[in-house]
């Protein structure tokens, strides 16, 4: 729970509109109007945090409960256990943490893993990080066929995941990888659509955010700069802020956010603001249950990448560590933390 005035509503936020109000899917009742529930919110600033969502099974489908969800994984799990040949299309952390994690619990020839990637692996990173998850892979036993695209079919490969019968994925390059079960790995979609009515051309074609140095949101068309007045940021996952997508920029940027929301309530103007500037891409990137690395690209063009290979890892991921940051003393037990 938040201090009063502070609250929080469980809705979703469908679109901006006129005059600084957010337009909900439901009625919420708001402190300052208990007994008057309504679908629009007004503010006087706005950060959008939305972030992006994956393809199933990094997004859940439904309607997001806890017990749909959950039921949604076991099943996911009980195909992935009984398919021989496990196909994964795309290269980037998902993919191949996937991959890794995969050949971890079931080893070659339990499993049969092929990764498809258009590119080389990681491809936002030096090359030394694709030359290090593929020694990795040799490791396991994970195939790689790069340099070629996966043809999707229309729908996806639900189809093939959800008979039971299997099927094959099909590379641009005429290409054919038998398969059990399928996973998209391709990227990001973000969640930016509560612009479109309000700011269409702040969204790029990409579907990210265009922002300022400042993180404004930064429309192309004068009415629609009018309209935003200038006290809409976006940060995340969501926002073309050139930082890589992670937690470690995202904090930076919502700090900086913070400060400058609170310099434009107090009228100051856009020339005061704060900006951000994006640091070397960095990630640390599992390469199985226990095992990880913490890769940072070079500083400047020639330089040499930083990797600290790990062994410490955790089935669970160590979410102790995680409730413990949120809700100090609350998981004392494992079972505290588990559904």
């Amino acid at each position: 729970m938040l201090p009063p005035p502070h609250v929080i509503v469980q809705a979703e936020a469908l679109s901006l509109l006129p005059s600084n109000r957010i337009l909900l899917d439901r009625p919420t009742s708001l402190p300052s109007s208990p007994s008057s529930p309504s679908t629009e919110i007004p503010y006087e600033a706005l950060i959008l945090a939305t972030g992006t969502k994956l393809s199933p099974p990094g997004t859940m489908p439904g309607l997001g409960t806890k017990q749909e969800g959950v039921r949604y994984l076991r099943g996911s799990q009980v195909r992935l256990r009984e398919a021989k040949r496990v196909v994964i299309v795309g290269g980037g952390a998902v993919g191949v943490q996937m991959a890794c994690d995969l050949a971890v619990l079931y080893p070659f020839p339990q499993k049969h893993i092929t990764l498809i990637q258009s590119r080389h692996l990681m491809p936002r990173f030096h090359p030394a990080l694709h030359d290090l998850v593929i020694r990795r892979f040799e490791e396991l036993g994970i195939q790689t066929v790069l340099g070629t695209r996966a043809e999707v079919p229309e729908g996806g490969w639900e189809g093939v995941n959800e008979s039971g019968k299997g099927g094959s994925v099909k590379s641009t390059d005429g290409r054919t990888v038998e398969a059990d079960y399928v996973i998209h790995a391709l990227g990001q979609t973000p969640n930016s659509s509560v612009l479109s009515t309000l700011s269409p051309s702040s969204i790029l074609p990409s579907g990210y955010i265009r922002v300022s140095p400042s993180l404004l949101v930064s429309p192309s068309s004068a009415s629609e700069a009018a309209a935003l007045d200038g006290k809409v940021f976006a940060l995340g996952d969501v926002a073309d802020s050139g930082a890589p997508k992670a937690a470690r920029p995202a904090l930076e940027q919502a700090r900086i956010v913070a400060r400058n929301v609170v310099k434009a309530l107090e009228g100051q103007g856009v020339e005061s603001f704060e900006t951000y500037t994006p640091s070397p891409a960095a990630i640390h990137l599992t390469l199985g249950i226990r095992e990880s690395v913490i890769f940072r690209n070079p500083p400047d063009v020639g330089g040499e990448p930083t990797m600290i290979w790990k062994d410490d890892g955790r089935e669970d991921m160590g979410i102790r560590g995680v409730w413990e940051r949120r809700l100090p003393g609350f998981a004392k037990r494992d079972k505290d933390y588990h559904l």
